[in-house]
């Protein structure tokens, strides 16, 4: 009795483990051979099993590699939103620009493909071609597919660009920045060249212009704060030329709405800047702008504090 009751554990035990076993996500080199032998469903199955892995386990893979390799078996097997998500979170665990740049082209171009994973030009080199449809999975084919989309996306990206360096209203500037595609500009433009010589001097270009047209306003504001202040300090002598502050009750009121208003319209500024700054990144640095409207911001506090507002 004691002799069955120790096989049937024994079996037991055996049957857990190779339960346990099966259920453990594979060696970094298991996958990627899974994905060399078009194992492409079984490949995206561990390595899921292997990013939700936690702790010094998951020390032995490269969650980039891993995410890319996710989005290329997607593709194989025809998922176009599992390739797209695959791309994106590579881009986001990616701490190479340029492998920053390549996910994220990758993602764009599946966004941009149709539901066959291929990319259909829409720019024409004469005006009766007819470009063919270039398939996005060969990685040879997808080359192609980036040049083309990258001309597609200068061609309409350029136009707005010139458009909103002529305009002489930040909120004009603000609104096309937000445009998603000139986001993507560089990332493409580096997968189909090699580098993003042609859309950074696009896109800073447009930086430079929309902090010209915050600076200069944000340093009137600052001397006109600044004024106030030599008025608060000065409450006793009669008021200058651009000072708003002084004894009389009345005006009270009338200064701290000014100095308020003031304040609103930096604030104004810095939500300007603070948009811009990711599309822009290392083409403008909006920091000096911050810093302004920091500085009027401190400044108006410390007058409504002094004159009771």
């Amino acid at each position: 009795m004691k002799q069955r009751t120790f096989t049937m554990a024994a079996a037991l035990f055996l049957s857990l483990s190779s339960i346990a076993v099966a259920d453990s996500p594979q060696t970094p080199e298991q996958i990627k051979q899974l994905y060399t032998d078009g194992k492409y469903k079984e490949t995206i199955t561990q390595i899921s099993k292997a990013l939700a892995i936690k702790g010094p386990d998951a020390a032995q893979y490269d969650k980039h590699d891993l995410l890319l390799l996710k989005g290329e078996a997607s593709l194989r097997i025809k998922s176009k939103s599992g390739a797209a998500d695959a791309f994106k979170q590579a881009a986001t665990a990616a701490t190479e620009p340029n492998d920053i740049a390549m996910a994220s082209a990758t993602a764009e171009l599946i966004k941009q493909s149709n539901g066959t994973l291929k990319y259909q030009p829409k720019t024409k080199a004469k005006k009766d071609d007819k470009p063919q449809p270039i398939d996005i999975v060969d990685p040879d084919s997808r080359k192609l597919a980036f040049a083309a989309m990258e001309t597609d996306m200068m061609a309409v990206a350029k136009p707005k660009v010139d458009a909103a360096l002529k305009s002489t209203t930040l909120t004009e500037v603000a609104q096309e920045a937000k445009d998603p595609s000139l986001a993507a500009l560089r990332p493409v433009e580096i997968a189909a060249t090699g580098s993003d010589t042609e859309s950074k001097q696009m896109l800073g270009d447009l930086g430079h212009h929309a902090y010209a047209m915050m600076d200069a306003p944000l340093d009137k504001l600052l001397d006109r704060v600044k004024k106030d202040v030599d008025a608060i300090n000065n409450r006793n002598k009669p008021a200058q030329p651009g000072q708003t502050y002084n004894n009389a009750a009345s005006s009270k009121t009338a200064f701290v709405t000014e100095i308020t208003s003031v304040s609103d319209s930096a604030k104004a500024y810095d939500g300007y800047a603070r948009a811009m700054q990711p599309l822009f990144g290392d083409t403008t640095d909006f920091n000096p702008v911050l810093k302004k409207v920091d500085e009027i911001s401190a400044i108006v506090k410390d007058l409504k504090r002094q004159v009771g507002g």
